[in-house]
C-alpha cells in the first residue's frame, strides 16, 4: 500500500504540470487553434494506442515497473526536440510519442494497483487519493510562485523534467516483476456479458467525449476568455474537491449502485459545461471547477468499479486498458480533433453548449436501459 501511495503521489506531481500546461506548451510554439486541435487529437490518439500496446506487454512480461520507467523517460526526452522546433509536420510524430508514453502511465499504474492491493474496492481509491493531494500541492506551488511561466515552453519543459526525475525514483519501490497470467479478456457469461461490457464502454465514451471539451481546451479557454495565464490555481481548486469523493467513492457505489453514480456524474458534466457556456466569468468558472469531484472523481471511480466487477480481478489489466484507451482515450481523441475547428468557427461559449449533447444522450440511454445492460 505504501509503495503505491508514494507512486501515485509523485506521478500526479508530474501531472500537475503536464495536464494544465501541455496545451500552453504547444501554444507557445506558435500554432493556431485548429493546429492545436490536431496536435492534441494526435496526442489523444497515441494515448489510445500506447496503453493497449504497453498494457498488453506489461501483462505478458510481468515487468510493469520497467515499462513505467520507459514511459516516463520517453515522455520527457521527446519534449526536448519539441522545444527547439515550430514546424507543424515535425510536431505530429513527436506528440504521438509523448501521448503513447505519458498517457500510459496512469492506466498501467491503476491496473497494477488493482491487481496487487488487497481489497482494491476500498484501497485503490485511498491510494489514488494521494495522487490528488500531490496534484493540489504542486498546483498551488505553481500558483503562488514564479517557478513556471505558462507562456514559455522552456519553463514548462524544465519543470516537467524535474518532477519526472523524482517520480522516476519512486518507481523502484514497486515490485519489479508480477505474475504473467494470460490476461485475454474473457468475460464470464460469454457473448451476452461481453455485449454488456461494450455497451457500458459506449456510454462511458459519450460522457468522456463531452468531458474532452474542458480536459483538452480549458487552459486555452481561461487564457483567451478571461485572460488567465497562470492556470494552476483553477486546476488545484478542481483537484481539491476530488479528495473526499475518491475517499468515499467505494461506499457511495455500494450504497447507491453504479447506475445512480453514473447518472450523478453525467448530470454534473452537463451543469459544468453550461456554466462555461452561459457564464464566462471568474465566479462561474470557480463553481464549475468545484463540480470536478463529480465530473471526474466520481465518474472515474464508478467506471473503474464497473470494469473491475465485469472483467474480474484476474482480467483487470486488459479491462482497465480498454476502459482507458477506448472509453476515455478515443473519446478525447475525437473531441480534441474537431474541437479546435468548432471553437474557431463558433467560439468557446457555443462550443461548450454543443458538447452537452453526447452526455445528454448517455443519460437518456442509462436512465432507460441501465439495468438491462448490466449497470444496476
Amino acid at each position: 500500500m505504501a509503495a503505491f501511495v508514494l507512486n501515485y503521489f509523485f506521478l500526479f506531481a508530474t501531472a500537475a504540470v503536464f495536464y494544465p500546461y501541455f496545451q500552453l506548451f504547444l501554444k507557445a510554439r506558435g500554432f493556431s487553434l485548429s493546429q492545436l486541435g490536431v496536435l492534441l487529437a494526435a496526442t489523444q490518439l497515441a494515448g489510445i494506442i500506447g496503453p493497449l500496446l504497453l498494457g498488453r506487454a506489461s501483462d505478458k512480461t510481468g515487468r510493469s515497473r520497467l515499462i513505467l520507467i520507459f514511459c516516463v523517460s520517453a515522455s520527457v526526452l521527446v519534449l526536448v526536440p519539441l522545444n527547439f522546433t515550430n514546424r507543424f509536420a515535425a510536431f505530429v510524430p513527436l506528440v504521438i510519442l509523448v501521448g503513447m508514453s505519458y498517457y500510459s502511465l496512469i492506466p498501467l499504474t491503476d491496473a497494477l494497483s488493482n491487481r496487487m492491493l488487497s481489497d482494491p474496492d476500498k484501497n485503490w481509491g485511498r491510494a489514488r487519493l494521494f495522487g490528488t493531494i500531490s496534484f493540489i500541492l504542486v498546483s498551488l506551488l505553481y500558483r503562488f510562485s514564479h517557478l513556471i511561466d505558462g507562456s514559455s515552453s522552456r519553463s514548462i519543459l524544465v519543470n516537467q523534467a524535474v518532477l519526472s526525475v523524482i517520480y522516476f525514483g519512486s518507481l523502484f519501490l514497486l515490485p519489479g516483476r508480477t505474475d504473467t497470467e494470460d490476461e485475454t479478456l474473457h468475460l464470464a457469461g460469454g457473448r451476452e456479458l461481453g455485449k454488456t461490457f461494450w455497451l457500458g464502454i459506449g456510454i462511458i465514451f459519450l460522457a468522456a467525449f463531452s468531458s474532452s471539451s474542458y480536459l483538452s481546451f480549458l487552459s486555452l479557454y481561461l487564457n483567451q476568455s478571461l485572460g488567465i495565464s497562470n492556470v494552476s490555481g483553477m486546476y488545484a481548486l478542481s483537484a481539491l474537491v476530488e479528495m473526499p469523493v475518491f475517499y468515499y467513492a467505494g461506499h457511495l457505489i455500494r450504497r447507491f449502485g453504479l447506475r445512480r453514480m453514473f447518472l450523478t456524474s453525467f448530470t454534473a458534466i452537463v451543469v459544468r459545461l453550461l456554466l462555461y457556456a452561459v457564464f464566462p466569468s471568474r465566479p462561474a468558472i470557480i463553481v464549475a471547477q468545484l463540480l470536478h469531484g463529480f465530473t471526474f472523481a466520481l465518474f472515474h471511480a464508478t467506471a473503474v468499479r464497473y470494469v473491475s466487477r465485469i472483467a474480474g480481478r484476474r482480467h483487470i489489466g486488459v479491462g482497465m486498458t480498454i476502459y482507458s484507451a477506448l472509453g476515455n482515450g478515443l473519446a478525447l481523441f475525437f473531441g480534441s480533433l474537431i474541437g479546435g475547428y468548432i471553437i474557431e468557427a463558433i467560439g468557446f461559449q457555443l462550443f461548450y453548449a454543443l458538447y452537452t449533447l453526447p452526455v445528454l444522450l448517455a443519460i437518456i440511454i442509462l436512465a432507460a436501459r441501465g439495468k438491462r445492460i448490466g449497470i444496476p
